[in-house]
């Protein structure tokens, strides 16, 4: 089957792809090293096509960038994990980094969670040209932003803040 496009909404390949990087990323931002990402890469890479290849390594190259920040081993880190992630374009990783915490989270803090989680869904819906599922998380997300006061304060918050909402206003502008 010929591929034109990255599709892990339609693509079983595509999304093994995207699902096994971002959860070896998880265990490679504990570690601070790359060795999961890159058994994962090599175990797909003879059987990808050139569209999958090139989300590969647009990916690995955006991982490197986090990566050399070096191991999350701290509240803080993992928000700046996150600002990285976020900074590199890499919303699914976003989603699927927050969604363990969210999870685990009560009240406040899992509604705030929530919201970010929803802006990192709409980006990636938006990016696979499904509008109007983008459009719909936009504005759930933009509701439950606000609550983000109640997260753990880390330096690397506010600035994360900042470009979510800069990347839902560029985005889906009010």
């Amino acid at each position: 089957m010929p591929y034109s496009s990255f599709d892990p909404f339609g693509d079983r390949l595509a999304r093994d792809l995207r699902n096994q990087l971002s959860q070896a990323l998880a265990a490679a931002l504990a570690s601070g090293q790359p060795d999961p990402v890159l058994a994962v890469a090599a175990g797909f890479r003879p059987r990808l096509a050139a569209v999958h290849l090139d989300y590969l390594d647009r990916r690995l190259a955006g991982y490197t960038t986090v990566l050399g920040r070096g191991p999350v081993t701290d509240d803080s880190g993992w928000w700046q994990a996150l600002a990285a992630l976020w900074e590199q374009g890499l919303f699914f990783e976003v989603h699927e980094l927050i969604e363990g915490r969210w999870r685990r989270a009560r009240g406040q803090e899992r509604a705030a969670l929530h919201g970010l989680i929803l802006a990192a869904g709409a980006l990636v819906h938006r990016e696979a040209g499904h509008d109007a599922a983008a459009v719909k998380m936009a504005g759930r997300a933009r509701a439950l932003l606000p609550r983000t006061s109640d997260l753990s304060p880390s330096p690397a918050l506010p600035g994360l803040l900042a470009a979510v909402q800069q990347a839902l206003t560029a985005a889906f502008p009010p």
